[in-house]
This record gives C-alpha cells, sequence and structure tokens, in this order.
C-alpha cells in the first residue's frame, strides 16, 4: 500500500495530471492480460467483499491472485478509464478464473453509461499494491 501511496503523491506533484500510457507500465504480474470482458454491478445488500470490508466507488471483483492490487483500467482502444482496488473475487467462475473484471458501481444508471461508452471489452494492468 505505501508503493501505491508514493506513486499517487508523485503523481500529484506533478505539474500536468499524469496517467500512465499502457506502454511505460509493465505489471508484476505480466504484460496487459488479454482483454478482459467488465461487467459492472452495485451492492443493494451491502454484502461484504472476500477480504472482509464494503465494497466502495473505485473497487473492484477480480480472480483471488490479485486481491489488494490495484487495476489500471484502459478501454479496448487504449483510453484510460481510472483504478480499481481490487478487494473482491465475485460470484461467478469467469471472474475467479481472471476472464472478467466487476466493477462496482454507485447505480444502474452508472452502469449503463459506463457499458455506452466505453463497451465491454477492456484492457487491465496490475499495480502490485500492499493492500
Amino acid at each position: 500500500m505505501l508503493k501505491l501511496l508514493i506513486f499517487i503523491l508523485a503523481m500529484a506533484l506533478r505539474e500536468e495530471p499524469y496517467v500512465p500510457s499502457v506502454e511505460e507500465y509493465v505489471s508484476p504480474h505480466g504484460d496487459l492480460t488479454e482483454p478482459v470482458v467488465c461487467t459492472w454491478y452495485i451492492n443493494p445488500n451491502g454484502n461484504h467483499t472476500a477480504s472482509g470490508g464494503n465494497t466502495f466507488k473505485g473497487s473492484c471483483a477480480a480472480s483471488r491472485e490479485h486481491i489488494g492490487d490495484v487495476a489500471a483500467l484502459y478501454s479496448k482502444e487504449g483510453y484510460f478509464i481510472g483504478y480499481f482496488d481490487c478487494n473482491d473475487t465475485g460470484g461467478t467462475e469467469a471472474i475467479k478464473a481472471g476472464k472478467v473484471i466487476d466493477i462496482y458501481a454507485d447505480s444502474i444508471e452508472e452502469i449503463y453509461r459506463a457499458a455506452e461508452e466505453w463497451g465491454t471489452e477492456y484492457q487491465v494492468l496490475w499495480i502490485e499494491a500492499d493492500g
């Protein structure tokens, strides 16, 4: 977690906002994954995550090996979408197998906007964190 905080602080101190390109960063888990499918979900029942916490905007579910890591999410075309803390494993075999990432959203409307703007195929860069 400390490495991630240092990275974020260093980027915040730059004069212009910095977003790493896909080419600039090589994940400790390997290069970019094969394109992954992103699903988006809400949590109206307040179920706890696999890490024991609550869902929150900016969190995601992925395969167990990524619990505590950060997903830098890019559209299929390479546009940066955002950073997401992986704190859950989700409930489907596709998520557990690393073929799908499930992103938490605050509302159904947010899910529709994301699907309309970016589709369902993404690229992910895993940033190892101490989370």
